[in-house]
């Protein structure tokens, strides 16, 4: 569907086993306006291990997806030290129609791959607040980093903690 085309049928760079350094050098639709070399990467390797089996892809775009609501259920606890609510907020994450999009299209493993980092990101920089723990804190910036390689809107993510930290 739609990018799946571009992103992974006809892109060289994750077919080609030489191009391997080119996912680091070049955008994600082959020009220099996304950066997204994590997400080129989850494409190579289910290129190299099942090749245009469309079934593999949104596999894996559903455990992300899944993945994600555990991650939303710890995050949602953590903050409203509730599991119990952590749980119906997840649970609703893992539902909604909303996701349908980045799910089912296998190009929208740019935004729950992202999310998974931006996720767990969270998680750990609150843990790191709570503990003063400076290897979470470093946890913490390195899955930020990672959620930046898969989709540039992690960005926002500091802006949210310093919020967070302020309420």
């Amino acid at each position: 569907t739609s990018d799946d085309q571009v992103s992974i049928v006809a892109n060289p760079l994750i077919q080609e086993p030489a191009r391997l350094k080119e996912i680091f050098t070049t955008g994600y639709f082959k020009d220099k306006s996304y950066y997204r070399p994590l997400v080129n990467l989850s494409f190579r390797q289910e290129y190299q291990t099942h090749g245009l089996n469309p079934y593999h892809y949104y596999l894996h775009n559903l455990f992300i997806h899944i993945l994600n609501a555990f991650l939303v259920w710890a995050l949602v606890a953590i903050v409203t030290e509730n599991a119990t609510v952590g749980f119906w907020v997840a649970l609703l994450f893992v539902v909604h129609p909303i996701h349908a999009e980045a799910v089912s299209n296998v190009s929208g493993r740019a935004i729950i791959l992202s999310a998974s980092f931006v996720l767990l990101a969270a998680i750990t920089f609150i843990k790191s607040q709570e503990r003063n723990n400076k290897i979470l804190l470093g946890v913490s910036v390195i899955s930020f980093l990672l959620g930046l390689l898969c989709k540039e809107s992690a960005g926002v993510l500091p802006m949210v903690l310093l919020a967070y930290l302020g309420f």
